[in-house]
């Protein structure tokens, strides 16, 4: 999660050698959200559904590497609540 202030918020990542499933991806999410403060997480409610709802709607095989964000409307600064998949497979199977 970040914004144009380079300031970043995360769980740890998830590191495994086999497709990362997508509610084990939406549990890491739920952990990162809970890291906000209550302005923080007022903020990025929106966004922070439209990342869960895409996670769930991942097809079977994953199929998806690289970094998804999901931008807050009507505020300055770029803030968002993001995504990330990198690693050796196609992530977020269902």
């Amino acid at each position: 999660m970040g914004g144009t202030s380079r300031s970043t918020l995360g769980a740890s990542p998830i590191t495994l050698s086999v497709p990362i499933p997508a509610l084990t991806g939406a549990a890491n999410a739920q952990t990162t959200y809970a890291m906000l403060d209550n302005t923080q997480r007022g903020i990025r409610e929106a966004a922070f559904a439209k990342a869960l709802k895409w996670l769930s709607e991942r097809p079977a095989n994953g199929g998806f590497l690289g970094q998804k964000s999901f931008e807050v409307s009507g505020v300055r600064g770029g803030i968002r609540f993001d995504i990330d998949s990198f690693g050796p497979s196609n992530n977020f199977v269902t």
